[in-house]
């Protein structure tokens, strides 16, 4: 019996989620937020497309699989948002002046979006009332930006060096920004960055594994709006960049 009740429940929720997607959903206008340490504050902005109202929870976080606070504050942290709506919440720095200095730090916004489901008539008093609410949640990167590196941002991912280790191609960032890699190549195929994912933290190294001798890496970053930077190349034999 609680199998056939788990089976029903998870049809339902995927049912109201799919119903969600199809008529537009919710979604960030951004897949990360760039705060500069001269902000006074900034600004996140989210999208309701469907016919459907929604709950929205926002947490500034330490990481994305945690509850523990970052130091920024959100506002509004919990708001209604109408069918065929859009929000934007504001970020405000909260004790951040233990932060480094030298190099980037990461935190994460958490939006969690629950919508509301129709009673189809049952009154909350009656016997057969029941009620089920699910959230999705979308996760997006907040970076803190000290004053003294905010002008060299634009030409730190031509920095990144690499070295084969074995079959270990080892990722070195000596800046001090976090590189997110939107691709990453080993003569021309894509690594598998499933184990280590593609970020690389300032003054920091990141190893993945090849099967294969490495002649070339060429790769791209994601910039501080969301897109592609240019691809760039890196010749092991001659360790050198063009």
């Amino acid at each position: 019996m609680m199998k056939y009740f788990l089976a029903l429940l998870t049809l339902l929720l995927s049912s109201l989620f799919n119903s969600a997607i199809a008529d537009g959903g919710v979604l960030l206008n951004q897949t990360r937020v760039i705060f500069l340490e001269t902000d006074k504050n900034t600004k996140a902005t989210i999208q309701n497309r469907s016919n459907n109202t929604y709950l929205i929870k926002v947490n500034a976080l330490i990481s994305p699989d945690s509850l523990e606070k970052a130091p920024f504050l959100v506002n509004p942290p919990l708001f209604r948002m109408e069918p065929q709506s859009q929000n934007t919440v504001v970020i405000v720095p909260n004790q951040i002046k233990h932060l480094p200095k030298d190099r980037e730090s990461v935190f994460y916004l958490s939006f969690l979006a629950i919508p509301s489901i129709p009673k189809e008539g049952l009154s909350e008093e009656s016997d057969n009332y029941s009620q089920v609410s699910f959230g999705l949640q979308m996760v997006i990167k907040l970076f803190y930006r000290p004053e003294s590196i905010i002008k060299g941002v634009n030409s730190s991912a031509s920095q990144l060096t690499f070295q084969q280790k074995g079959d270990v191609l080892v990722v070195n960032n000596p800046t001090a920004y976090f590189q997110t890699f939107s691709s990453l190549k080993v003569n021309g195929q894509q690594i598998d960055n499933q184990n280590n994912g593609m970020m690389v933290a300032p003054f920091s190294e990141i190893k993945y594994h090849i099967n294969q001798n490495a002649k070339e890496v060429t790769w791209r970053v994601v910039n501080d709006f969301g897109g592609e930077s240019r691809e760039y190349h890196y010749l092991m034999s001659h360790t050198e960049k063009k």
